[in-house]
């Protein structure tokens, strides 16, 4: 008996070992990324708050009648936009005081200028496909109240720039000029131009994928099928830029990432909208790289695999087994370059829908109205940004001391761009320029 109760000093350790190590491992943050998973997956989501934010700000979305609404970020409060029944495709100045939208069907639509406040309204007089900002155009002068858009024209494979001046308080546009010439393109919701990257959906011939062209000479040539950066074998869809055109985000869906495939955003292949990819732009003369690559591997230009949050008011919101029961869509990029816009398309009874931020950075997803609420598509603007975007390419180049702070250098030739016509380069430690 007294044997028996003795236990060896052994024992006792291995015993204290595996209690230590199972208190830490239910201590430890759990991470839903599995070996499948290349590094730069987020399957990680967490939820946010507006709040959170710590900064002003305003949206503007349509609802499930075709309404477009106003309201601030918080408190909450959403107001119709009069006679917007039917338009689409939002898009704010980086000064937030007009936003752009799309009127019509097919090809023959016009582009529609209405102040946020619903009070002023301007329609440019081509018919066209599809219209949009043209975000950091070479052209643009923000500061003046001076900006560019872009259309697609109604046959499909061109596209023009226009500038409008709003600083007499109403728009007056200038004259058109052509910034792509036949391009091989199909027409699609998706449409993003900014800096001198064109952003188009499908493309003729193919199953679906997302293109990027230059527009050469710094956005003020044109853009055609030789300026196309072109390695596309996957599928994307809902593709739209960041201001700056440095970095684009795009759905993924067909392109399988290992053969066991535990890791994905389609079905065995299939269409799903469950997550981003997050890369780099790529101009045509840039050495080619495998799609997968791009999308996955940091060296290609990969910056996140940003799957949408699992679970969501008690649904499963990315659900393996029935893929596109929530399609998650990216939508404008707002104009704090760390936040994607995107909508929800619910297709469960009660199941979440509405407008969505994603710090992409971090994968941390903020709803902005009540998840309850179905949005077909809807933008954001916040206050306390500045009217230029950060000057691409380059990342020494910051729009402002405020983003200078956040450099990772702490030395090196800087170029401070305060607006359109005073860009100053300074030479020395990061420190030391933010105390000038």
């Amino acid at each position: 008996m007294k044997k028996a109760m003795q236990i060896s000093k052994k024992a006792i350790e291995k015993r204290l070992l595996t209690s230590v190590l199972m208190i830490l491992w239910i201590a430890m943050p759990m991470s839903v990324v599995n070996a499948a998973c290349p590094a730069i997956s987020k399957l990680d989501a967490p939820l946010g708050k507006i709040s959170d934010l710590k900064r002003a700000g305003f949206t503007i979305y349509k609802d499930k009648a075709g309404d477009l609404n106003y309201s601030k970020l918080e408190p909450f409060s959403p107001t119709k936009i009069v006679n917007t029944n039917g338009l689409a495709y939002m898009a704010i100045t980086v000064d937030g005081k007009w936003f752009i939208a799309t009127s019509g069907k097919g090809t023959t639509r016009k582009a529609v200028f209405i102040e946020v406040n619903g009070s002023g309204r301007s329609e440019y007089s081509e018919e066209l496909t599809r219209a949009t900002w043209f975000f950091s155009s070479p052209k643009e002068n923000p500061v003046k109240g001076v900006f560019e858009f872009a259309y697609i024209a109604s046959n499909l494979i061109d596209v023009y720039a226009v500038m409008v001046d709003f600083s007499s308080g109403s728009p007056k546009f200038g004259a058109k000029r052509q910034i792509a010439k036949g391009l091989r393109v199909a027409d699609q919701d998706e449409f993003s131009v900014a800096k001198d990257i064109i952003a188009w959906d499908t493309r003729v011939g193919r199953t679906a994928p997302s293109m990027l062209y230059t527009i050469p000479d710094q956005g003020n040539g044109m853009a055609t099928e030789s300026t196309l950066y072109d390695v596309y074998t996957g599928y994307n869809c809902a593709a739209h830029l960041n201001h700056a055109g440095t970095v684009w985000a795009s759905n993924q869906s067909r392109l399988k990432i290992s053969a066991t495939d535990n890791c994905y955003f389609g079905q065995d292949g299939g269409v799903a909208h469950s997550g981003f990819f997050m890369r780099k732009t790529k101009k045509f003369d840039e050495p080619k790289v495998k799609t997968e690559d791009w999308c996955t591997k940091e060296s290609a230009g990969a910056l996140g695999l940003n799957f949408a949050p699992e679970k969501v008011g008690g649904f499963t919101t990315r659900d393996t087994k029935n893929p596109q029961a929530f399609e998650w869509f990216a939508g404008e990029w707002t104009n704090r370059d760390e936040y994607l816009a995107v909508t929800v398309a619910s297709h469960v009874t009660g199941g979440p829908s509405g407008l969505w931020l994603n710090h992409w950075p971090t994968n941390t997803w903020i709803p902005v109205n009540p998840i309850t609420e179905s949005v077909t598509e809807g933008t954001v603007w916040f206050e306390g940004e500045s009217l230029t975007t950060a000057l691409p390419n380059n990342n020494l180049n910051f729009n402002s001391k405020k983003n200078l702070s956040n450099s990772q250098y702490l030395f090196g030739l800087y170029s401070i761009q305060n607006d359109v016509n005073n860009i100053r380069n300074l030479l020395g430690r990061k420190n030391d320029i933010l105390s000038k």
